[in-house]
């Protein structure tokens, strides 16, 4: 379905039992290159932003070092069950964020292959830098939570391009808020959407 998305450059966004879901948004929202202020943090201060889920399974406002993307590096890492992670859990249930339902054929060597390139990136220094943006003097995450993640596991410090807020709220995005205004399913996007117009 999303195959189908891309081929016809498609955007498509509807509700489903745990928040609302999209097709082809990855393309449609990251440039390729992005624009703004080169910086270095503590990985530790960084949240994740907006994931379009309900109340109760929404990550918006968990801090890197509590979020399943930490927990699942450091699972590896450690060499620990995948499958009994937060993250996996999340992954299969369809509410680690905005993304489909993921085939039951995704395994842990996946996940595994994944954290070994980031891991030599991440100690050579040879990453690509994360995509952060401030909201209430807060910095949430837009792109490469798992580097970031990384980054923690490994205490690093993070390279960071600190683009314009606005990338969390206007354009495709101002679309799927507009889709939270639904009772008090989405209460915390709401929240993060009055913050970040106030600026």
């Amino acid at each position: 379905m999303n195959k189908i998305a891309r081929w016809l450059n498609l955007f498509w966004a509807f509700k489903s039992s745990v928040g609302i879901k999209q097709l082809n948004m990855s393309r449609l929202v990251n440039p390729g290159k992005w624009t703004g202020t080169n910086c270095e943090m503590d990985p530790a201060q960084l949240l994740l932003g907006p994931d379009f889920l309900k109340d109760q399974y929404t990550l918006l406002g968990t801090s890197l070092a509590d979020s399943p993307h930490y927990s699942l590096v450091k699972t590896i890492a450690e060499g620990g069950r995948i499958e009994d992670t937060d993250y996996f859990h999340r992954f299969r249930s369809a509410t680690l964020d905005w993304r489909l339902w993921q085939s039951s054929r995704s395994n842990s060597s996946k996940f595994v292959n994944s954290f070994e390139k980031s891991k030599s990136e991440i100690l050579e220094d040879k990453y690509p830098p994360i995509i952060v943006y401030k909201v209430s003097d807060k910095k949430y995450v837009f792109d490469g939570k798992h580097r970031a993640a990384m980054c923690l596991l490994y205490g690093h410090s993070v390279k960071c391009i600190e683009v314009d807020s606005s990338v969390a709220y206007r354009g495709v995005f101002h679309f799927l808020f507009e889709m939270t205004i639904e009772g008090d399913k989405y209460l915390k996007h709401q929240h993060f959407l009055y913050e970040a117009n106030k600026q």
